[in-house]
């Protein structure tokens, strides 16, 4: 209230001002903008920012056309050095100009990440292809072609759907300790899984737990080959099919 004291706070220095009068808002977006404002005299402003006998800016109100600009003539040959006359429009230009540097920066740095991340990603692709290159030779004599193995690994880099590439990362790991476990039962690289007997069962129980029977075994492989093969049907199969459709259609009738 009028003639009440206030404490502010500049510069790390607490002042005490007395209140004099209020400034009452006529509507609601007068009160937005007067919210938090303090109106005090120069002196009392240079001596609360500690900027005695100097002035940040002087607003002016110059009229246009010739008048206006012998005015600003007049103006700038009685300016101190370092002081100097510049529009409102002038002031907003630079602020804008700040704000493009400041998106065409975000824009480069984002660019970089994407770039970046580009190259991890073409990184890792690369480290899974040659971590795996055995296998794919494995299916290349297999009968399978350069444009299918090529769908897969891209099919990998994130176009299956989440629960089917868990599954057959799932399926390919079980496959793989699989094929080491028979090369340590039969102290040699073989590929085939045993007829029946010992060897069988000691491979469900090393694979499967202390538990598993050799039914379980073989249901458990069906499974996971089933499942692959549906993914090789949905995914690679059509791939093949229009591979061998292509020439058919250019042979001569």
């Amino acid at each position: 209230e009028r003639g009440n004291s206030l404490t502010v706070r500049a510069g790390g220095v607490r002042h005490r001002l007395s209140i004099i009068a209020l400034l009452e808002p006529a509507d609601e977006l007068s009160r937005r903008a007067l919210n938090s404002l303090l109106v005090v005299d120069v002196a009392t402003a240079q001596e609360l920012l500690g900027m005695t006998g100097r002035l940040s800016r002087i607003d002016l109100i110059i009229p246009g056309g010739p008048v206006g600009q012998a005015e600003l003539d007049n103006i700038r040959s009685v300016l101190p050095p370092g002081a100097e006359v510049r529009s409102a429009a002038a002031r907003s230009q630079s602020v804008a100009q700040m704000t493009r540097a400041f998106s065409l920066n975000l824009s480069a740095l984002s660019l970089l990440a994407l770039i970046v991340g580009m190259f991890l990603i073409y990184n890792t692709m690369t480290f899974s292809v040659v971590q795996r290159r055995q296998l794919i030779g494995t299916l290349r004599v297999v009968g399978v072609t350069r444009p299918e193995i090529f769908r897969l690994i891209v099919a990998e880099a994130g176009l299956l759907a989440e629960d089917l590439a868990r599954a057959l990362a799932e399926d390919y790991a079980l496959l793989r300790r699989t094929e080491h476990l028979l090369q340590v039962l039969d102290d040699r690289q073989v590929h085939a899984i045993p007829a029946g007997g010992t060897a069988l069962i000691a491979l469900a129980r090393r694979l499967l737990g202390a538990e598993a029977t050799e039914r379980t075994l073989v249901e458990t492989l069906a499974a996971v080959t089933e499942r692959i093969y549906a993914a090789y049907r949905a995914w690679l199969a059509p791939a093949r099919a229009h591979e061998q459709e292509g020439p058919a259609a250019t042979e001569p009738s």
